[in-house]
């Protein structure tokens, strides 16, 4: 899904970063995010029904804020709740260092890396064949993609702002339904 702000750029923004024009990486700027879509449904409150499922989600039920003032990404607390849930070793949470702002850039989303890492992690012992493995990560991460890209970019930078103020309802609406395929 490519965003206005990635089109105007194609058009301009090269141009404009290879002579230095500020200004015009400025006026790119200023121009794409008057257009930003802030209505994805990923971004939505909760909504009660979602809430009862949510509630029995042991992914979803992080202590989301205190996990960001210790300095956590929004990847790091999905992987991290991951890995409390079924007890893994806590050094799989050191890969994860980056996922946090879109990796560093506000490019793609930690979460939605985080999920792909979650479901390596939830095939590995369902067979030895490494490729029997990736046949059913695949699956999985079909299934996530589908889902995510009815509600929401792929890219940090096009949801970042709106959802900063309303992470922790983003955050659960991930969690779960990571979970409820990672576990299924």
């Amino acid at each position: 899904m490519e965003t206005n702000r990635r089109k105007f750029l194609q058009k301009c923004g090269a141009a404009a970063l290879i002579v230095g024009s500020a200004p015009l990486v400025a006026a790119c700027n200023k121009v794409t995010s008057q257009n930003r879509r802030t209505d994805y449904p990923l971004l939505k409150p909760i909504l009660s029904e979602q809430q009862i499922a949510i509630e029995k989600s042991a992914l979803a039920n992080q202590n989301v804020k205190k996990m960001v003032r210790e300095g956590y990404g929004c990847g790091e607390i999905l992987l991290k709740a991951y890995i409390d849930k079924h007890k893994l070793n806590e050094s799989i949470l050191d890969t994860a260092v980056a996922f946090k702002n879109g990796f560093a850039f506000r490019d793609t989303c930690c979460l939605y890396s985080a999920a792909v890492m979650i479901f390596s992690l939830s095939v590995r012992n369902l067979s030895e064949n490494r490729d029997t493995r990736y046949k059913l990560c695949e699956q999985k991460i079909k299934k996530f993609r589908e889902w995510w890209l009815e509600r929401s970019p792929l890219n940090c930078q096009d949801i970042y702002p709106e959802c900063k103020n309303g992470f922790e309802n983003q955050y659960k609406k991930v969690a779960y339904i990571v979970e409820s395929i990672a576990d299924g």
